[in-house]
Formats: structure tokens, C-alpha cells, sequence
């Protein structure tokens, strides 16, 4: 199910949203998407796991029914035309970037978080709490601005983030400081 929503997702972001307004619909897509993960996490944590397992299901066929109710067609239809750019080069570039970003999310969820559980309350809400404020600054930057400097950015706050797990003790402020690093940068290469 979750697949399936993922792609209709896709679909009508593709096909319904203004090209000039995609970044922000991206954005708020991801942004309400983690809001609605931490309170399942906290479900799943502080409640019962399977109330956890049971809200998302009922959220993905909440989004489902949703989609059922959505107009036939909008605006312009999309055309794809073929000879024109060779889709390799582009999806080589993705695939490697969706490599690097998931080796980095496992540290994150496998080592780091792990290294932190005993701070049970703080984690479960936390840890999506950087990638939503780092959304919503990505979000609300004027349409001139060049997003590309944030990508360096993002890279730095993800080394930071290794360098200070490193080095800092296993406290709650240290925590905040690895965790606002590394998931504030993948909130800049998730949008992006």
C-alpha cells in the first residue's frame, strides 16, 4: 500500500502541481508526512506498537480514499516525448545519490539512534524534528534564491554530525546537537 501511494503520489505531483510552486508542494508533502511519522513513532513507542502499526495502515487508507476523490484531470495533460534527452546519465546521478542517502539514514537509524535509546521520550520525537525545521527553511526561500549552496551546506552538517558523534558523550544535548546535523541535511537532500 505504502508503494502504491507513493507513486500516485508522484503521479499527481507530476501531473496537477504548477512547475513554478513543485518545490513547495514537495516540501509540504514531506513536512506533513514526518509530522504524521512522529505521532505514529510515539504511538508505536509510548503507547502500544501495534496502535503504532494500526494508525499507519489507517493513514495510508485514509490517503487512499483521498486520492479516490480527486478530479479526473487537471490543467494540461503531460506528453513525453522520446529521442530527445537520453535518461541514463540523469538516472545513473539518482541512483548513486539515493545509494549514498540510504547508507547514511541506516548510520542514523542503526548506529546512531541506537547509541541514544536510553533517552527513549526525547528520541521518539526528536529525531524528525531537524528534518522538518530544515524543510520549511528550504520551503519558505524566495524563488531567486540559488538552493545550490545548501547542498554544500548539507554536506557539511552531515560530516559535522559524524565528527561530533565522535567525539561527544552520550547525553541528551548531544543528541540534539548529532541529530539536528544529520537530519537537517537530509531534509535538504530529501527536497532536493
Amino acid at each position: 500500500m505504502a508503494g502504491i501511494c507513493v507513486g500516485a503520489w508522484g503521479f499527481f505531483y507530476k501531473s496537477c502541481s504548477p512547475a513554478n510552486e513543485r518545490i513547495k508542494t514537495a516540501a509540504d508533502g514531506l513536512i506533513y508526512s514526518n509530522i504524521l511519522m512522529i505521532i505514529i513513532n510515539m504511538t508505536a513507542v509510548h503507547l502500544f506498537p501495534r496502535a503504532g502499526l494500526a494508525l499507519s495502515m489507517l493513514m495510508l487508507a485514509g490517503a487512499i480514499f483521498l486520492a479516490c476523490r480527486l478530479p479526473e484531470r487537471h490543467g494540461k495533460e503531460t506528453v513525453f516525448k522520446t529521442g530527445q534527452i537520453s535518461p541514463v546519465k540523469p538516472l545513473a546521478f539518482l541512483c548513486l545519490f539515493v545509494v549514498i542517502i540510504t547508507i547514511n539514514s541506516g548510520l542514523m537509524y542503526q548506529v546512531m539512534n541506537p547509541a541514544f535509546a536510553h533517552h527513549q521520550w526525547l528520541v521518539s520525537w526528536y529525531w524528525a524534528a531537524p528534518y522538518i525545521i530544515a524543510l520549511i527553511i528550504m520551503r519558505n526561500l524566495p524563488a531567486k534564491a540559488s538552493r545550490t549552496y545548501l547542498l554544500y551546506v548539507g554536506i557539511a552538517m552531515i560530516g559535522l554530525s559524524f565528527i561530533a558523534f565522535m567525539i561527544l558523550d552520550r547525553s541528551a544535548v548531544s543528541y540534539l546537537i548529532i541529530d539536528t546535523l544529520m537530519l537537517g541535511a537530509c531534509g535538504i537532500y530529501d527536497l532536493f
